[in-house]
């Protein structure tokens, strides 16, 4: 009789044991699923959120942060389109990418109403904003000690304003994209103005120039310079009526002095050179 014992693999296999290691891991991977679940059910009842917001007008940014009643609390908004930044909202303060900072009344995370912006560099906007634009009336303060005060639109200087430069000159007039432009009066620290119109952030148009050494110049200008008819007073008393092109004293005119004498006829570049009949020139008592 074969002894069954001794046939290989016939010895006794020991009894396998029960694998309890995929039940943990299934048990551990149910308890933190179930606890996400219960911390993000958590949160969105506390107000978390990740919305789309808006101020009515068009704008839009998406907001992630706390909520209340639907609403932003705190958070970081996502703006795109001309502010590209990111703003992160508390206690009404907003605090851009780029270091600027805002503080004032909001709708739905744009300013919107008064507010006062302060860039990166240190200069400050407070006043009116408008579907989160810089838009009504406001005041620039800037780091170098220059300000503007009036009203603005989309950032710039338009309309009417005031702007005080650091060295103590000072102008009130109009503006248009940032430049002087319609009616406008440049009062200078050394006692010079000029009072008239401007284009382009230019004297062009009519207008009174009055120098610091009494001189005054009345008439038109192109560009910042005399040209055109005007007349020029010298502080002696002396007068120049006529034509001028860039500054000087440039075709028909009538030069006078206090005593009454006259010259009339032609300039080239402020010198009087004949009259019309190109006879040397005429001089008169008259």
């Amino acid at each position: 009789m074969n002894n069954l014992s001794n046939r290989p693999g016939a010895a006794s296999r020991p009894a396998k044991k029960r694998d309890g290691t995929g039940r943990l891991v299934v048990r551990i991977t149910l308890i933190a699923l179930a606890a996400i679940i219960v911390t993000a059910a958590a949160l969105w009842i506390a107000g978390l959120r990740y919305i789309k917001v808006g101020d009515g007008s068009g704008n839009t940014a998406k907001f992630l942060g706390w909520t209340k009643g639907g609403e932003p609390v705190s958070g970081t908004f996502y703006i795109s389109g001309k502010n590209e930044a990111t703003a992160r909202l508390s206690d009404g303060v907003l605090t851009y990418d780029d270091g600027s900072t805002y503080e004032g009344e909001l709708n739905g995370g744009f300013r919107n109403g008064q507010g006062k912006l302060t860039f990166k560099d240190g200069s400050t906007y407070e006043g009116q904003f408008i579907n989160d634009a810089l838009t009504g009336s406001g005041t620039y303060i800037y780091v170098d000690g220059d300000v503007y005060t009036g009203e603005v639109r989309d950032g710039e200087y338009n309309g009417y304003g005031t702007y005080t430069y650091k060295n103590g000159d000072v102008y009130v007039g109009y503006y248009a994209n940032n430049m002087r432009s319609g009616q406008g009066k440049l009062t200078c620290a050394d006692g010079s103005w000029y009072d008239g119109s401007y284009a382009a952030d230019a004297k062009s148009g009519q207008g009174t120039m009055h120098f610091a050494n009494g001189d005054e110049y009345v008439g038109a200008f192109v560009n910042d310079r005399r040209t055109g008819q005007g007349t020029y007073t010298w502080a002696n008393g002396e007068t120049y009526t006529g034509a001028f092109v860039n500054g000087n004293m440039e075709g028909w005119g009538r030069y006078t002095w206090p005593s009454g004498r006259v010259l009339e006829g032609q300039f080239e570049n402020n010198q009087y050179v004949r009259t019309a009949e190109n006879d040397g020139g005429s001089t008169s008592d008259d």
